[in-house]
């Protein structure tokens, strides 16, 4: 009976504390995620090809490499779609009062709202407070965006590690694999991690 009490609360301690450690927890199985998709390309770049009398590139500059392409990506397409995207917000917030009194004049003639109002009137008419949850709107979007940065840069550092010492995590999870059979997982896991 107590042996039953102690696993069952030993059980309920160990799902506490993963949920406790869920957003990390994230983090590493992206970030393992990203390193076995990785693997291969950084396999077939740093391997030397025999016919051409290269050096073999090291893993380091190989993971570099994948990660200046994967980011300059990122960049030509950010610099590709975010000066359309603010062009057309200006033009947004330029023709937003037109816009508002087009919407109102069309609101007054369906009977919708009985007389039009500024916009200067609808900020003054906004309920008190509601400055306030602004502010605390924004700062809480402004940490998000913080928190997604540290992630994603967490994700690549950590991607970068598990990428570089892939074989000496390998070999030590490997001995706890019995002797008799290590050969034969290795071999297993080897096949696996090429396809």
């Amino acid at each position: 009976m107590l042996r039953t009490v102690m696993t069952i609360a030993g059980v309920a301690i160990l799902i506490a504390l993963l949920w406790a450690a869920r957003e990390a927890l994230l983090l590493i199985y992206v970030s393992a995620l990203i390193a076995m998709g990785f693997a291969p390309l950084v396999t077939f770049i740093e391997r030397p090809k025999p016919h051409r009398g290269r050096r073999r590139i090291p893993r380091w500059a190989a993971i570099l490499s994948i990660y200046l392409v994967v980011i300059g990506a990122i960049v030509v397409l950010g610099l590709m779609v975010i000066p359309p995207l603010v062009a057309q917000a200006r033009a947004l917030w330029e023709q937003f009062p037109d816009q508002f009194n087009r919407l109102q004049s069309l609101l007054v003639q369906y009977k919708l709202l009985t007389r039009g109002i500024t916009l200067a009137e609808a900020v003054s008419s906004a309920p008190s407070g509601s400055g306030s949850n602004a502010v605390g709107t924004v700062l809480v979007a402004l940490s998000s965006v913080i928190g997604g940065l540290f992630a994603l840069i967490t994700v690549l550092i950590l991607s970068f590690y598990l990428l570089i010492e892939a074989h000496t995590m390998f070999d030590y999870l490997m001995r706890f694999i019995p002797a008799g059979r290590r050969a034969d997982v290795a071999t297993v896991a080897r096949e696996q991690a090429r396809r």
